[in-house]
């Protein structure tokens, strides 16, 4: 391990990390600690480049303070840092008012280079070593990207890169490098095309590398035997702006102008000149080149490249600024602007949120290509380029919380934690997909209190997924679920007004889903708990009750629907860890009170599950709908053990007094450790199953639910006044 452990100049950060790009492959880690804050003047900051199988720590931390990487805003632009290649970490840092800027096209009708990532540009380049940025505390706060103007007026214009502007070398023997280059070490320009006299090969000038723009193309001097026509302008390459086409000799045609690389504007020739994505096509007969797109004010990720970004409440993303360059002539295309916060290019990348167990905003929007780019913005022709589409992943526990409007397409993945939804289409366009451990979507705003939700809801199936509705009132604790099979629509419905979400398809039913309160009058809603009796219950059987957990398959109890003895087929137990469940109310254990349906109904207290169902006036009712925090409440524990029994066929056996429902079998596997099959908290109960299967309705609302509870209600009055 290496390290420079007292950085605080631009020249000082400039050396320590040419020496990290200077490490041979698979050296290790190196570390750059900040002493104080860096204001950018005049000098460039040196891309990260590293060798494979080597990381990079930015640590702006020194003791108690966090420094800050400061530019010069428009003013004097100058980017912020630019990761070329390699692993990189940076942490406890602020980047402020850094700005990238696209090299403005040759004077002679140059296509203007993209301004892309003010604050950081994280790149992919490199095949076998894209960039993999991870940012820890991390904070960025006026930042701006501006794209790079079009050249005007005459060819051989070089096209401007992202480190500089093109040149117009003209009327030159050998040529000469007229494209701008990319930044610093990374990327060259195109060289410009020589002159025509006396050359038979076409006079087309060099490519730009890695945001590198194009060089100019020659022009003929109609000399002997030389060619007449003008040399194309090279192309761009990514960000960087097409050269201007060499200029025709006497009334021969003038070179066709370079296209631009990913948000490079086009050079100017003879015929019209295309523009990389956002960028503006050049004007035709040297009618000036485009202007260069400009994308991601704080983040530019390139498609391919990945960012993580971590950390607590001082994680701070403000949306940066972002300006178009401006066209070179009356007759060519301006630069577009996409993505003020943080721009995810292309197909490949991944941006991963991890809130690691605490909180962290993300206050600037997030765009990729297809969200930001519509069918009427394209200002050249699609086959050139095809726009990404890229989502979000959250990981990890604790909130991530979104609070900017955000245009990605490619969804939000929920793999543990909280999304907080903070505003409206803060999670973009695509579907939010629950992953396979604890994961909760928090809508915060007046965007799920009436209307439809914007965002399709995937694999809600996990044992502990959560939609908590913070805006959609449960005053009275009375909110509910309606499921249509026909369309996948789940409708909550709160105290005054209902929100519907759109389901990805899945076998889901009407009977599954609750709602209920979230503890501060809003509506949480996930899929019913299985039906379980807590340990110590006792079941009537032929030869009297016994405890749940000493009945075994084969023992003969008595079926109060059937009015006979049934024997057992199948006996279920699992333990709870109540204390790590992220809502323990959905699996703290129910307590009726002997006698809360009358006279021994039960004869002593008995402990349900919260969706175990009680048998009243020939319907099954979930205990939880009946939960009056007298004679029937739950009852706070770390841990629970439950059981339950499966008969031939559902009905329903007396525990303790009162008439319970047995196991139903879903035919969907199981719940329990000792069943065959996989191992599931919540069952799958669909429409169909439990009118094939069911041994009575089940009832979570209506005039019958209101009759249990008043008759609940009036045993428990006739308790309290005894």
């Amino acid at each position: 391990m290496s390290d420079y452990s007292s950085v605080n100049s631009i020249g000082q950060l400039n050396t320590a990390i040419e020496a990290a790009n200077g490490l041979v492959a698979n050296s290790g880690t190196y570390t750059i600690t900040l002493t104080g804050n860096i204001t950018f003047g005049a000098t460039a900051l040196t891309p990260i480049d590293l060798a494979v199988g080597n990381t990079l720590d930015i640590d702006g931390t020194n003791g108690a303070s966090s420094y800050a990487l400061i530019g010069g805003g428009t003013t004097t632009p100058e980017r912020g840092l630019f990761v070329y290649a390699g692993t990189v970490s940076i942490q406890n840092l602020l980047i402020e008012n850094m700005a990238a800027r696209g090299g403005n096209g040759g004077t002679d009708d140059g296509g203007g280079a993209a301004g892309l990532g003010g604050g950081l540009f994280v790149g992919s380049n490199v095949v076998d070593d894209a960039g993999n940025v991870t940012l820890n505390n991390v904070s960025f706060s006026g930042d701006s990207a501006t794209g790079g103007d079009g050249g005007g007026g005459g060819g051989n214009g070089g096209g401007g890169g992202l480190g500089g502007n093109g040149g117009s070398p003209k009327f030159t023997i050998s040529g000469g490098t007229s494209g701008a280059g990319g930044v610093g070490i990374v990327g060259a320009g195109g060289a410009g095309g020589p002159i025509g006299a006396n050359l038979v090969e076409p006079l087309t000038a060099g490519n730009g590398g890695f945001g590198g723009g194009g060089g100019g193309g020659g022009s003929s001097t109609n000399g002997t035997g030389g060619r007449e026509d003008g040399g194309r302008g090279g192309n761009g390459g990514f960000g960087g702006g097409g050269g201007g086409g060499g200029e025709g000799a006497g009334a021969y045609g003038a070179g066709t102008g370079g296209g631009g690389g990913f948000g490079g504007g086009a050079g100017a020739g003879g015929p019209v000149g295309y523009g990389g994505f956002g960028a503006g096509n050049s004007g035709a007969s040297f009618g000036g080149g485009g202007g260069g797109l400009a994308a991601g004010g704080d983040i530019f990720v390139q498609g391919g490249a990945s960012l993580t970004i971590e950390g607590n409440e001082s994680t701070s993303i403000m949306p940066g600024m972002v300006h178009g360059g401006a066209a070179g002539g009356s007759e060519a295309g301006g630069g577009q602007s996409f993505g003020s916060g943080i721009y995810l290019q292309g197909t490949g990348g991944v941006l991963t949120l991890n809130s690691n167990g605490t909180t962290e905003t993300i206050a600037a929007g997030i765009t990729d290509d297809h969200g930001a780019a519509t069918t009427a913005d394209y200002v050249y022709p699609p086959y050139l380029y095809t726009e990404g589409s890229t989502g979000i992943v959250k990981t990890g526990l604790g909130t991530v919380i979104l609070t900017a409007s955000s245009t990605y397409t490619g969804g939000s993945t929920i793999d543990a934690g909280t999304l907080d939804i903070a505003a409206g289409a803060s999670a973009g366009s695509g579907p939010i997909t629950f992953g396979a451990t604890t994961a909760t979507l928090q809508i915060d705003s007046a965007l799920a209190n009436g209307g439809t939700f914007a965002n399709t809801i995937a694999d809600f199936t996990g044992a502990h997924d959560i939609i908590d509705l913070t805006a959609l009132s449960d005053v009275g604790n009375n909110a509910s679920t309606s499921f249509n099979r026909l369309n996948d629509v789940l409708t909550v419905t709160g105290t005054s007004s209902a929100v519907k979400f759109q389901l990805a398809s899945a076998d889901y039913a009407a009977t599954n889903w609750m709602a209920t309160n979230n503890g501060s009058n809003g509506t949480e809603v996930f899929l019913g708990n299985a039906p379980c009796y807590r340990s110590g219950t006792r079941i009537m059987t032929d030869r009297g009750e016994v405890a749940v957990e000493a009945l075994r398959i084969g023992d003969l109890v008595h079926a109060v629907l059937s009015e006979t003895l049934v024997r057992i087929i199948w006996v279920g137990q699992r333990t709870v860890d109540c204390a790590g469940h992220p809502k323990p109310l959905q699996v703290w254990p129910v307590r009726i009170a002997a006698g809360a349906f009358g006279p021994g109904r039960p004869h002593t207290d008995l402990f349900l599950s919260p969706d175990h169902a009680v048998y009243v006036e020939d319907v099954l009712i979930p205990i939880r709908y009946l939960i009056n925090g007298s004679t029937i409440a739950q009852v706070p524990t770390d841990h629970v053990r439950y059981y339950h029994i499966e008969l031939p066929q559902h009905d329903v056996v007396l525990a303790q007094g009162l008439p319970t429902e047995s196991f139903l079998d879903l035919k969907d596997g199981s719940n329990y450790a000792n069943r065959t099959g996989p191992i599931r908290l919540y069952p799958d109960y669909t429409a169909r199953m439990w009118e094939a299967y069911g041994c009575a309705r089940l009832i979570i609302t209506g005039p019958e639910l209101n009759a249990a509870r008043a008759f609940v209600a009036g045993f428990a009055a006739m308790r309290e006044a005894a």
